[in-house]
């Protein structure tokens, strides 16, 4: 019952039948009959176009048993022949409200999705898709409703991404792992202690994120969208954290990052690729007070090779604003990345990228590049789907107070997520995620590790 191909109401009914019919003792034998031919004939009537007829047997049905899906699907379905979509929607709704099995409730939620879908409600039609993916009585009806969830997203003008987490984490602040800094004073390197809140706290990460995307065209070759983007994450520290830093709370550290953006892709030439551009205004809040507005520039193109691999080249610039004062910093960045999916089905990805960062603070001053490989088998292990990623990066920083010499840092990291797939909620799985960061500095307060477990919620199709 696909929303791109509705098979017969008949041969749908004909396999509902086996699994509302009623059983009981041979006495009841014949009224048993009398209800098949009754369904039978409110059938034959609907797909012989007597819709009042089909009508008046569903109503009897229905008054004799409002729970009877054989009745509901063919009002459903006359209403939505004569293009009642609202009137469909609302009795399939109700019908999915009232059902004692997840057949029933799969089939009406199937049906409230595509009534929605033919009014347009594209947001609508995806919750009730994943209603009927709750219900799906098999794996393959499971595999249809992901099929229609990416038929309708694709042509819902409003996408909206909700995601969030918990994750006990080493270094909550990206303090050192060091307890002293050498600084220059005078020339001359004196080793100082440094500050409990400057070391690495450990602590609980509360994040909570989301997108709202609108399209505001639907041609082929173009594609204009307006967002907007949330993302925060605070935090509460361990006891040891607190008695390292006594003064130290968690909301300290704790971060918003806001922006508006607006983009188009178009395709370009005859073989498919995407040239996009956009801009984006935000602002960055640090400690519950705002730290700094931006503004963003960005270019991507994108394209297939013949041999089946994804490119996507990026550039981007950003000017970063402190509420405080102060010159801007000025970022600029460019990247390669690759797509692709080996003999076995699994996908694996590489990127490659370049940045700089221009401000008059030395901390933020540097040339930069990363490297990161990932990996997503196909077959799943253990009864569940995971996915390995690596990154690798240097910087070098402009020469500052800290160091006679400029300062380096070298980092390597680390992600291990793990999908259960028996784990399962309305479309929606609980992901698992070992994280891991080192970074080697030749100067101590950068001198960071970080190791971090987290839960999250995201979509399973």
């Amino acid at each position: 019952m696909s929303l791109r191909a509705t098979p017969a109401l008949a041969k749908l009914v004909a396999l509902l039948w086996l699994a509302i019919a009623p059983a009981g003792a041979v006495s009841a034998e014949t009224t048993i009959l009398t209800l098949q031919e009754t369904r039978q004939a409110t059938v034959a009537a609907f797909e012989a176009g007597a819709f009042a007829q089909a009508e008046a047997l569903a109503r009897a049905l229905l008054r004799r048993d409002p729970g009877d899906l054989a009745a509901q699907i063919v009002m459903i379905e006359v209403a939505s022949a004569r293009g009642e979509h609202e009137a469909a929607a609302d009795m399939a709704a109700y019908g999915y409200g009232i059902a004692e099995t997840d057949v029933a409730r799969y089939t009406l939620a199937r049906l409230a999705a595509r009534e929605h879908a033919f009014l347009e409600h594209g947001t609508r039609a995806q919750i009730w898709l994943r209603r009927a993916q709750e219900a799906s009585p098999t794996d393959a009806a499971a595999r249809e409703v992901a099929e229609d969830y990416a038929f309708i997203r694709a042509r819902n003008p409003l996408s909206v991404s909700v995601n969030g987490g918990v994750a006990p984490r080493s270094n909550i602040n990206n303090g050192s792992s060091q307890t002293t800094q050498e600084v220059l004073i005078f020339g001359i390197p004196v080793t100082l202690p440094l500050s409990g809140d400057a070391q690495a706290l450990s602590g609980i990460a509360y994040s909570l994120g989301g997108e709202a995307t609108y399209r505001f065209d639907d041609r082929r070759d173009v594609s204009t969208t307006v967002s907007f983007a949330a993302f925060g994450e605070t935090y509460t520290l361990s006891d040891e954290a607190k008695a390292l830093a006594p003064a130290a709370k968690g909301e300290d550290f704790a971060y918003v990052n806001a922006e508006l953006a607006l983009r188009q892709e178009r395709r370009v030439g005859t073989k498919g690729a995407i040239l996009g551009y956009g801009a984006a205004t935000g602002t960055t809040w640090s400690g519950g007070k705002p730290y700094y507005d931006f503004t963003r520039i960005s270019l991507t193109y994108g394209w297939q090779s013949e041999t089946g691999l994804r490119h996507r080249l990026d550039g981007q610039t950003e000017r970063q604003t402190a509420r405080s004062g102060g010159d801007p910093r000025e970022i600029t960045e460019i990247g390669w990345r690759g797509d692709w999916a080996t003999a076995a089905g699994s996908q694996m990805s590489a990127a490659f990228r370049l940045s700089q960062s221009n401000s008059s603070n030395p901390n933020y001053d540097y040339d930069g590049i990363t490297a990161t490989l990932s990996w997503a088998p196909q077959e799943p292990f253990a009864r569940s789907h995971w996915s390995i990623s690596g990154e690798v990066g240097a910087r070098n920083y402009a020469p500052s107070i800290l160091s006679l010499d400029p300062r380096e840092d070298r980092s390597v990291s680390a992600r291990v997520s793990y999908h259960p797939d028996s784990l399962e909620f309305y479309g929606f799985r609980p992901e698992i995620a070992l994280t891991g960061r080192v970074n080697a500095s030749n100067v101590a307060r950068f001198d960071t590790n970080d190791l971090g477990l987290g839960l999250r919620i995201v979509s399973s199709f």
